[in-house]
């Protein structure tokens, strides 16, 4: 027993050994060693499954002398197109097997294959002693299909039924009746066949009866089965009388033209009488003897069997290679989706998906169109530069030049990154390979984290840059459009400074040029230079009309005192007195003191102790009390005369310093005149005044007379009936009506001015007693200039003082210092007639801003300023130079399809700017958004100026809105702002129609996670849009921050909903913020806050985290020239940040400026 199974394996192994370099019938190859089909450089070898199943022969005539050899069959892989062998083995005793291809083996997705089986006898040889079996087979997809199953890698059958269909379909290529490979997968099912077109069961049935018969007889059955054309029918080749067999090929591969040589028998010497099919494509011999043929390789000739008819009748021939030639290819350059084409031959013009191109990057491309010498190919997605890969039926070839597959970035998502953050570029020719492709900006190198052929996932570097991307796939190079910016946004140690609005005017500016906000006193000193209150500071004009600060700073409050008056700190300044040596007198209100300045700028408290109250008389005027002063005045003695209108009192204080009282004894009222003043009552005095006598005059507010103290101390009336109103001009001044008077002036004719604050006038008492009107027309406003002061407007006269030359100064509370010539023309001696509005065409840094609100800024880096008390849009060009660019400074609603500059604003707060230069303004007391054109021209585009809710689905300019505020523009020119009264955003398309997108008009918080237009809002302030359409909405009233998504979805995105500061470095949305009213959003999606109520900036990055990148929580206005975060801010209102994310820009309502961080 044992030396049988040792006999066994030898005869195995000679077998095998036997089999290794031979050729196998048919002409079949086994290549030596590793039997393999070597693979293109370029493609990378995958393992495919093993063919599983089992060999099946009829019973035999003779069996072999071993049983061994009986039962073990040689299994086979054969490539129809090459001849070559894939892989090889043996059958179990069963007749099964599995045939593994080796781990190299290249698919082929347009070779057709024969799985063979083979019983051999007597050394193998041709004709006689071997009994062959075959299917055909095909991979698809990385899974083997045969005839008998079209399920992938089903169990595969080889045996006489598929050898009888494989024969069949062989035999009939290339005639009138060709049949389809492709179609006979899984079309055997046992010994039952499915038929197909041109392929009928009659056929099947004849030739399985001839397999049979012919494996019975031990003869091949592929040597010995014909096809007769000519009656259509299957026969025997090796028996008479159509006794004709092909035996050999040689060579057996050649290109088109080249000649082969046929061998066999049964040929006639009438080469014409032969139909030489190469694949199926005829050609017919040059030379015919018995037992050969000489031919050429005609045209359109493809690898696979070759077939030889002669009278009619076809038998089966070797396989006959014809090599694929790829001469060239145009263009030379393609972009994946376009058309290459090759030149050469060996192409398949029947059947396309015969031929196929593989790019570098082992993708295929779809062929077109094929002829005897072109194929057209579209280049594939995933196409790489690099030699192409032709395969036709199973043979293949590289081109011997590359074919350069252009490279191109479209698309960068996003274009702004973080350090270390990931995005996506899109484009063309990537390739799937992360190893093939290179991503860089300016020469720094990024990590390719995942390659697609239209998609790469990148990571950029740690550090910030900024640039056009590169991307090389083998040699060629796209560039993105567009600039990738790395970007950390605005970082934590930016740094803050003042870009915009002066808190002083600067050195030389002339007193016109500088706006002056509400002056209150005014006066004079020996050497003409002139002094006036406005804010907490006191102004001085030179003799050559330059203005400058003497004294108080930009804060309010007590301090300075032995230092320079410019630095030190006033309170509610209200009134001023010069005495001879020069010193300057401030009533500082509300520090209850009278605070001097020495001719060297030096302040010092002249008169009381800082508390409220009222105490001193007899002592020191330093340790006085006083409440709220409001006059001064001195008389030819050196005496200064203080109102204590809260004390109801005036009191003097003597050159020696000793304070007293003169008027009033305490209490509120108004009675005593005729008798002593010190008993009389008084009502709030306003102003005062000493005639050349040494007589004091005040005037009193509430009671609308102004009185006299004699020099006896006597009291009594000097202007007004008491009566509120006005009337009694030309006629005894005590029979007259005033309105609030205030401040009081005599001039060298002992003339007394009078400014009466609600009529909007300036009286003039005679000395002979007669009152009149010199300045004012009654009306309240800023018009007149340059002709008669009777006829020009006022507008609430504060202070009154007459100058060396006899002309009448006038504090205009709202319109500067006015001035009324001896002639009686007025003009704006002090001020440019708005409050705090100046620096037009100059440096934004030196011009004045009153309540600065919203910004926005235009592609062009010049930002807009919403200056909201001085009624104007304000730009700031990249140069720092400021303009006017809509609104005259007057409040009102005029001036549509007029120049911007010429029309009435009313209380301007949102701006927004479009892509094409459209400036829109939130027109916020007129009910109305406007437009401004590049050109200059405004309209109307929002509202009808009724406050109001409705108009949705219609025009716009037909809609009523309520108090808008914020404004934003989105890429497609739809038009958003906040309607804060109503709870809702409102949008308005570029063709005019307004619609609400979020809010339901109720004040409240809710609906986060569904639609917007659902949802509640409380007194949204500003919007913003990102570069997704995403808007932002400052929900001040819910102390958060919202977003709506372009689909209409809202979510809080900042802001837990309760008001407080809390939350940096931690989730956005947990976070406390205290009345949030402005946003914007970088081009990195970073969002700022202005968290007003906390007196900052909050940032919250895309991943939703929040910090503070400016304001230490405290509301003053400190740190210029430092890092924002240490910086004190106050009256935060707008917010925007630069295109490129690296400036931010804020607007301080409390100190009329505009600060930058960066």
């Amino acid at each position: 027993m044992k030396g049988r199974q040792a006999l066994r394996l030898l005869m195995l192994a000679l077998l095998l050994g036997g089999l290794i370099g031979c050729r196998l019938p048919g002409g079949t190859t086994l290549l030596g060693g590793a039997g393999l089909s070597t693979p293109a450089a370029h493609e990378v070898p995958r393992e495919v499954p093993p063919l599983v199943g089992r060999a099946l022969f009829a019973k035999r005539a003779a069996q072999a002398t071993m049983d061994e050899v009986a039962i073990a069959a040689t299994v086979s892989l054969i490539n129809t197109g090459t001849n070559v062998t894939v892989a090889t083995g043996l059958t179990d005793q069963n007749g099964r097997f599995s045939l593994k291809p080796p781990r190299n083996f290249v698919p082929d997705g347009t070779a057709t294959y024969y799985l063979e089986a083979y019983k051999g006898l007597d050394g193998n040889r041709p004709g006689a002693d071997v009994a062959r079996v075959r299917t055909v087979t095909k991979i698809v997809n990385g899974a083997w299909l045969t005839l008998t199953n079209a399920a992938p890698d089903g169990d595969i059958v080889v045996g006489p039924a598929s050898t009888a269909i494989a024969l069949g379909a062989a035999l009939r290529k290339g005639t009138a009746l060709p049949v389809d490979f492709d179609a006979l997968i899984g079309k055997l099912s046992g010994n039952t066949f499915t038929p197909v077109p041109n392929l009928s069961n009659v056929d099947f049935n004849a030739l399985f009866t001839l397999v049979q018969e012919g494996l019975s007889e031990n003869r091949d059955p592929v040597q010995t089965i014909g096809y007769d054309v000519g009656s259509g029918t299957w026969k025997r080749v090796d028996v008479p009388p159509s006794q004709f067999a092909v035996d050999t090929l040689s060579p057996s591969s050649g290109v088109v033209g080249s000649t082969v040589t046929i061998s066999g028998r049964g040929f006639s010497t009438n080469a014409a009488a032969h139909i030489v099919r190469f694949n199926g494509v005829p050609a017919v011999p040059d030379a015919a003897t018995e037992t050969s043929l000489s031919v050429r390789v005609p045209p359109g000739a493809t690898s696979g069997p070759l077939t030889a008819q002669i009278h009619g009748i076809i038998a089966m021939g070797p396989i006959f290679t014809v090599p694929v030639v790829v001469s060239g290819f145009a263009p030379a350059s393609a972009a994946p989706g376009t058309t290459v084409t090759l030149t050469g031959s060996g192409f398949d013009m029947a059947t396309l998906s015969n031929n196929a191109v593989r790019f570098t990057g082992n993708v295929l491309g779809v062929v077109t169109a094929a002829s005897e010498t072109t194929l057209k190919v579209t280049v594939p997605s995933g196409a790489v530069s690099g030699p192409l890969n032709v395969s036709v039926s199973g043979t293949s070839t590289i081109t011997g030049s590359p074919l350069a597959v252009l490279v191109s970035v479209t698309g960068l998502n996003p274009f702004v990154v973080q350090p270390n953050g990931t995005f996506t570029v899109s484009g063309t020719g990537f390739g799937s390979t992360v190893a093939s492709v290179s991503v860089s900006v300016g020469g720094s190198a990024f990590s390719v984290l995942a390659a697609s052929p239209t998609a790469l996932t990148v990571r950029a570097p740690g550090a910030e840059m900024v640039g056009p991307l590169s991307v090389q796939v083998e040699g060629q190079t796209g560039v993105s459009p567009m600039n990738l910016r790395v970007f950390v946004g605005l970082a934590g140690n930016a740094l803050i400074q003042k870009v915009a609005g002066a808190r002083q005017p600067a050195a030389g500016t002339l007193a016109t040029n500088w706006g002056v906000s509400a002056p209150r006193a005014i006066t004079f000193d020996a050497a003409h230079n002139a002094y006036f209150v406005a804010g907490d500071k006191v102004y001085k004009v030179d003799t050559a009309q330059r203005i400058s600060v003497v004294a108080g700073s930009d804060e309010s409050g007590f301090s300075g005192d032995g230092g320079p008056a410019t630095s030190a700190k006033l309170y509610y300044p209200t009134a001023l007195a010069t005495d001879a040596a020069g010193n300057l007198y401030i009533a500082d209100s509300a520090n209850y003191r009278v605070r001097k300045v020495a001719p060297n700028g030096i302040i010092t408290t002249y008169a009381g102790n800082g508390s409220y109250g009222f105490s001193g008389d007899g002592g020191a005027a330093a340790s006085a009390q006083f409440k709220s002063i409001s006059a001064l005045a001195f008389d030819a003695a050196g005496n200064l005369y203080i109102a204590d209108p809260s004390n109801y009192r005036i009191r003097r204080i003597t050159p020696g310093g000793i304070v007293s009282t003169v008027a009033g004894n305490g209490t509120e009222g108004l009675s005593g005149d005729g008798g002593q003043a010190t008993s009389a009552q008084i009502d709030n005095p306003g102003g005062l005044a000493c005639d050349a006598a040494g007589n004091l005059y005040y005037s009193d507010i509430d009671r609308d007379r102004v009185r006299k103290i004699g020099l006896d101390g006597v009291i009594s009336a000097v202007a007004g009936n008491g009566g509120y109103g006005f009337a009694g001009d030309g006629g005894p001044a005590t029979s007259a009506w005033l309105k609030s008077p205030r401040g009081l002036a005599f001039d060298g004719g002992g003339n007394l001015y009078i400014g009466d604050y609600y009529n909007s006038r300036v009286r003039k008492v005679a000395s002979g007693g007669t009152i009149s009107t010199v300045a004012g027309s009654g009306t309240s406003g800023n018009s007149g200039d340059g002709g008669p002061a009777t006829a020009a407007n006022l507008a609430y006269p504060n202070g009154v003082a007459i100058d060396h030359n006899g002309d009448l100064y006038i504090a205009d509370n709202t319109n500067g210092i006015r001035k009324v010539d001896a002639g009686g023309t007025i003009t704006t001696a002090y001020g440019t007639g708005f409050h705090s509005y100046s620096g037009d065409g100059e440096q934004a840094i030196t011009a004045q801003f009153y309540s600065p609100s919203y910004l926005a800024l235009d592609p062009a880096g010049n930002l807009y300023v919403a200056d909201t008390g001085n009624q104007r849009i304000r730009k700031i060009a990249a140069s720092g130079v400021v303009t006017t660019v809509a609104g005259n400074g007057t409040g009102g609603y005029a001036g549509d399809a007029g120049p911007a500059t010429a029309a009435r604003l009313s209380s301007p707060t949102g701006v927004a700017v479009d892509a094409t230069g459209n400036l829109y303004i939130a027109d916020t007391d007129n009910y109305r958004v406007r437009k401004v054109t590049p050109g200059g021209t405004i309209t109307t585009v929002v509202g009808n100026g009724t406050n109001g809710y409705d108009g949705d689905g219609g025009p716009a300019t037909s809609a009523r809105i309520g108090t808008v505020y914020g404004l934003a523009v989105d890429a497609s020119g739809n038009l958003y702002l906040a309607d804060y009264n109503y709870h809702v955003i409102r949008k308005v398309t570029p063709g005019g129609v307004i619609s609400t997108v979020a809010g339901t008009g109720t004040g409240a918080y809710g609906g986060d996670g569904g639609l917007a237009v659902n949802a509640q809002l409380k007194y949204p302030y500003g919007l913003a849009v990102d570069t997704a359409g995403n808007l932002y909405i400052a929900d001040n009233g819910n102390h958060s921050v919202r977003k709506v998504t372009p689909a209409g979805l809202i979510s809080t995105v900042a802001g837990s909903g309760i008001n407080g500061y809390m939350g940096d470095g931690g989730p956005a949305a947990s976070a406390r913020l205290f009345g949030p009213k402005a946003v914007s959003v970088d081009v990195a999606g970073n969002l700022y806050v202005t968290d007003i109520g906390n007196a900052c900036i909050r940032k919250v990055t895309p991943e939703g985290m929040i910090s503070t990148i400016a304001g230490n929580g405290t509301s003053a206005y400190t740190g210029d020239g430092g890092q924002a975060k240490g910086a004190q801010l106050a009256g935060l209102s707008g917010v925007t940040v630069n295109s490129a994310g690296t400036r931010l820009y804020l607007s301080d309502i409390a100190y009329n400026c505009l600060r930058k961080i960066e």
